[in-house]
């Protein structure tokens, strides 16, 4: 069986969603403090199948001893985290005590219970500003916030643990920026008006919630002066943690994903007005303080050990974010 801690949140669920689709038995634990079972409902509703959940914090140890005496587990996939690095920012201890320390408890447990399959969701927030471009795994890592900080300490956890090192076939995944939703917009992100991310707020004003979009900076060193980023379809994301799951190799290994191309924001704003008929407004404002000029990554290595590469393009990603935003509307 697959434990998937923060299963009810929007790479959790889609990874739920691709797991009913192999027939894979698996376990969601959530604390549901930054999501909801919505997504959950809706893939039991179409697959005509219960998922198994259990509402867990993972800051509480005792739960998590019940839980793991409870289920033998053969892999743990583990999504939870608060994820907003504005709220990081804002909220330092909570997110040290949810994402670190709860990662250290659910590291704690793996060990105990002799489990030797792991697969951990880091960020390509860990390289802060790249100092070469396309960025790989072996970039140099100073996070700029306590969200990227904190998923760096749990990666430091891994990478100096005998267990983790020799004992099981640990995986990091860094990945870069996932947009769009389940297939035939069964699921997809469920953002609040706050996102501080790109797509939210262009669906936002899609869909007149907002006059208009923000842009911030217009005068960076890139083709049309806008930040670039890495975008990958979140079933191209979920597929890779899926291949991640078959690769048993004992040791630590750490993956980028993404596409390996940049998109800049004005160009992500354009591509969405095309592919969806529909015109965005946008003014360009201030950049913000440790605003990163340009993202991407290199898929060199994932390809070569994961056999794993992106198959949609940023228009699908585009059209399927504002298909599911128009279904939830």
């Amino acid at each position: 069986m697959i434990l998937i801690t923060g299963g009810a949140g929007y790479i959790g669920s889609h990874m739920a969603g691709y797991l009913q689709h192999k027939s894979n038995d698996f376990l969601i634990i959530d604390n549901l403090s930054n999501s909801s079972m919505s997504n959950l409902y809706k893939l039991e509703n179409f697959y005509k199948k219960k998922i198994k959940f259990i509402k867990v914090d993972l800051k509480n140890d005792s739960e998590l001893d019940i839980l793991f005496n409870s289920y033998k587990f053969d892999s743990v996939l583990h999504f939870a985290a608060l994820k907003s690095t504005e709220d990081s920012k804002n909220n330092p201890k909570s997110f040290y005590e949810n994402n670190v320390i709860g990662s250290q408890n659910l590291i704690n447990k793996i060990k105990k219970y002799k489990i030797n399959n792991f697969i951990f969701s880091s960020s390509a927030s860990v390289y802060g500003q790249p100092k070469y471009l396309p960025i790989d795994e072996e970039h140099s890592l100073i996070p700029l916030n306590p969200y990227a900080e904190g998923k760096l300490q749990v990666e430091n956890f891994l990478r100096n643990d005998e267990y983790f090192i020799n004992k099981c076939s640990t995986k990091i995944l860094r990945f870069f920026n996932p947009l769009g939703c389940y297939k035939n917009a069964l699921i997809g992100e469920n953002h609040t008006s706050k996102s501080t991310n790109i797509m939210p707020n262009i669906l936002d004003v899609a869909l007149k919630r907002k006059d208009h979009l923000k842009i911030f900076g217009d005068d960076f060193q890139t083709h049309d002066g806008t930040a670039v980023r890495d975008f990958i379809h979140i079933l191209d994301l979920v597929e890779c943690f899926y291949n991640a799951i078959e690769f048993k190799v004992k040791g630590i290994q750490i993956f980028n994903i993404g596409t390996g191309k940049g998109t800049s924001i004005l160009d992500l704003v354009k591509i969405f007005e095309e592919v969806n008929s529909i015109k965005i407004p946008y003014k360009i404002v201030n950049r913000r303080f440790g605003d990163i000029e340009s993202s991407y990554t290199t898929t060199e290595k994932i390809e070569k050990k994961l056999y794993w590469r992106s198959h949609f393009d940023i228009r699908k990603m585009c059209k399927d974010a504002y298909l599911y935003a128009l279904s939830v509307k």
